[in-house]
């Protein structure tokens, strides 16, 4: 197997890590070794009820006023912004061709109306999907045992400045929605809610002899700063920092997105785009296709709602790889372990099984569960260093 399917196949159960909003229940200490990793399977046994409550801590209402214009690919997006009246705060030009600005109700037909315009989507809120310690690293044949050359794209909350376990090679902040920046600031963008950070730590924390080791090892690290210093940001922010990572594809092999966020505008559960890529008109579907197509692999978090993950974007796109939770209680296989672990809308008491809390794909893959265990310290666990992957049979 190469290095680079090892690579990949970490960042499948990397996005396992995640929760939306999961918390532990009584007085269970916060860094003791946890119970959940991940693979992508079938839907099974949807808790409708823990989707239902689950489905209201995620933010489904648009930005106000503000979307994304698509524009056909010889479309000059300033100047059609400017024949528009518009002020755009982000400017796309890799994996769409457009921007972003605010836009007036009044304004959208006329607009729509511009031979120019492909489509006018409404900016969504996007958040980072919260991560949980796995059990048993032994168990997906991993850390690599190499130092690894495979450059992995973390599209995050950003990753902190000199942290002495990471190799981070370049940086830049794509979470800003000021007219002034409208396109990704370079060598900027710091983490200071620590999420990019655990991310790129579990990716490819370097084998020193201090804290812990990656599965991929002083792998190259492109850290891009899309949700602000809460871990809140949008799709406007979303497809700014694709559209940096796409136009830097021939450096980049993997894109890691721990983060999520509803693909309605209202309060109903309503599926994402899955139109083809050549025809759909949802420019962050359409910014995920044309990175995709350009060589760089996609890896999203399904989501911790027990619901389908095809309510969640992008985990929801078919060209992305979206990877839901497996619970697991002894570290290795065959379903024997026992044990209970409670969360904030459900109690797991099945080794081996889908996690009760995750959500789920369609279809299943011939992948079996590949884990990871480590007690990380507390300052392992705060500073991001790499805990677990996973391994395809």
């Amino acid at each position: 197997m190469s290095i680079y399917t090892k690579v990949l196949m970490a960042l499948i159960l990397l996005l396992l890590l995640y929760f939306i909003s999961c918390s532990n229940a009584g007085e269970t200490d916060p860094y003791e070794e946890q119970s959940v990793t991940a693979v992508t399977f079938a839907l099974s046994d949807l808790r409708t009820d823990i989707a239902t409550r689950a489905w209201a801590s995620v933010q489904t209402k648009p930005v106000p006023d503000r979307y994304i214009v698509m524009l056909k690919p010889d479309a000059d997006a300033e100047e059609v912004a400017q024949r528009e009246a518009l002020k755009p705060s982000a400017i796309y030009k890799h994996v769409i061709n457009g921007f972003a600005a605010t836009v007036p109700q009044q304004a959208l037909a006329g607009i729509s109306k511009n031979p120019n315009v492909i489509s006018i989507t409404p900016v969504r809120a996007v958040q980072a999907l919260g991560q949980q310690v796995p059990s048993g690293i032994s168990r997906i044949g991993g850390p690599v045992s190499v130092s690894v050359d495979v450059a992995i794209a973390v599209v995050d909350t950003g990753i902190t400045r000199g942290h002495a376990d990471l190799n981070v090679v370049a940086r830049t902040d794509c979470s800003s929605q000021d007219k002034k920046d409208k396109v990704c600031v370079k060598d900027t963008g710091d983490d200071v809610y620590g999420h990019g950070t655990h991310v790129a730590g579990i990716a490819a924390a370097i084998d020193n002899d201090i804290d812990v080791v990656g599965v991929a090892p002083g792998a190259p690290l492109y850290s891009v700063k899309v949700l602000d210093d809460h871990g809140n940001g949008t799709t406007e922010t979303l497809i700014k920092g694709l559209d940096w990572v796409a136009a830097r594809a021939d450096q980049i092999r993997v894109a890691n997105l721990s983060i999520g966020g509803a693909c309605s505008n209202n309060e109903q559960m309503i599926e994402c785009d899955d139109a083809p890529c050549d025809s759909t008109r949802d420019a962050e579907h359409k910014a995920v296709c044309n990175l995709v197509q350009r060589g760089v692999t996609v890896v999203a978090a399904a989501g911790n709602s027990a619901m389908p993950a095809s309510y969640l974007a992008p985990a929801a796109y078919d060209e992305v790889i979206a990877v839901s939770a497996f619970a697991d209680f002894d570290g290795t296989s065959g379903g024997n372990g026992t044990g209970t672990y409670e969360f904030a809308n459900c109690v797991e008491r099945d080794d081996d099984s889908f996690a009760c809390f995750s959500n789920h794909g369609r279809t299943s893959i011939s992948w079996r569960p590949a884990w990871a265990s480590y007690r990380p310290r507390r300052r392992v666990l705060r500073f991001g260093a790499a805990r677990a992957w996973p391994r395809p049979t």
